[in-house]
C-alpha cells in the first residue's frame, strides 16, 4: 500500500475562489487544474482575455490551505461550490508520460518545453513506475499526489472531460460564459496520442527500442492500460477515485 504521510489537503489539492459570480472551483494536480485556472482568471481578469501569452499569467492564482477553507465554509454557504476530478487511469497514464518519460508537454510563450526526466533502469516501465507510486516514491512532488475528496458538500461534481456541463441546470448563464472562454482557449498544452498495437504495460521506455516517444507524441493512454494494471490501480490507489 502507499504511504499515505503527505496526502494531506494542503499538497494535493487546490481551489480558487470568485466573489462576483459566487463560487468555488475545487481541482487538483494533472486533474485539469490548468483549464480551471484559466476559466477563473477569465471570469476574475476579463480585460486580459485578449492579451498575448494569457497562459502565463494564470498560475499561482490557486489556494491550497483546504483545512482553512473547510473551516470557514459558514462564510460561503452560498456560494456553488464545484468539484473537477480526473479519470484515475488517464491520470497516472498522463503523469508517466509527462512527470516521469519527460515528454515535451508544456508551452511557455508559443515554446514547448520538456517536463521532468525521471526514467532510470529501475523505473523504465509503467508498471514499476506504478509500484514506485504506490510507496511513495514520488510525494515530494504534489502532481503525484491523489484526488482525496474533502469534507465539503458539493453542488456538483465532474470528470474533467465534461468540463463544459459545468454549473449547468445551476447557474446556465455562467455555464455559457464559460464555454465560450473554452472556445477561444489556445489548444497550449495538447498532446498527439496514436493507436499502437500492443498493451505497454512492461515496455522499456528508458531505452524506447521502438521510438515510440517522440517529441510531443505519444501511445494512446489505452496502450498502457490493462485488466491486471486496472485492477492494481483500483486496490493500491483507493483515494484518486471521487
Amino acid at each position: 500500500m502507499m504511504n499515505n504521510s503527505k496526502t494531506d489537503y494542503n499538497t494535493s489539492s487546490m481551489y480558487v475562489i470568485n466573489h462576483a459570480y459566487k463560487y468555488i472551483l475545487f481541482t487538483y494536480a494533472k486533474s485539469g487544474c490548468s483549464t480551471v485556472r484559466i476559466i477563473h482568471t477569465y471570469l476574475t481578469y476579463p480585460n486580459c482575455i485578449n492579451e498575448k501569452y494569457f497562459e502565463d499569467k494564470h498560475h499561482g492564482i490557486q489556494n491550497r490551505d483546504i483545512d482553512k477553507l473547510i473551516n470557514n465554509l459558514d462564510k460561503y454557504k452560498d456560494y456553488k461550490k464545484i468539484l473537477i476530478y480526473r479519470n484515475p487511469y488517464n491520470r497516472l497514464v498522463s503523469l508517466f508520460y509527462q512527470k516521469v518519460c519527460g515528454i515535451m508537454g508544456v508551452t511557455y510563450k508559443d515554446n514547448l518545453y520538456k517536463e521532468p526526466y525521471r526514467l532510470t533502469k529501475d523505473i523504465n516501465t509503467f508498471d514499476k513506475y506504478l509500484d514506485k507510486l504506490f510507496v511513495g516514491y514520488f510525494d515530494d512532488d504534489h502532481h503525484f499526489l491523489p484526488q482525496k475528496k474533502p469534507n465539503i458538500i458539493f453542488d456538483q461534481i465532474l470528470e474533467i472531460a465534461e468540463i463544459k456541463n459545468i454549473f449547468k441546470g445551476i447557474d446556465n448563464n455562467l455555464n455559457k460564459k464559460i464555454n465560450l472562454i473554452l472556445s477561444n482557449k489556445s489548444k497550449w498544452n495538447e498532446l498527439t496520442k496514436y493507436d499502437y498495437d500492443n498493451n505497454l504495460s512492461f515496455y522499456d521506455f528508458f531505452i524506447d527500442e521502438n521510438k515510440l516517444i517522440n517529441y510531443n507524441k505519444i501511445p494512446n493512454y489505452n496502450c498502457l492500460l490493462n485488466d491486471n494494471i486496472i485492477q492494481k490501480i483500483k486496490q493500491n490507489y483507493k483515494d484518486d477515485f471521487i
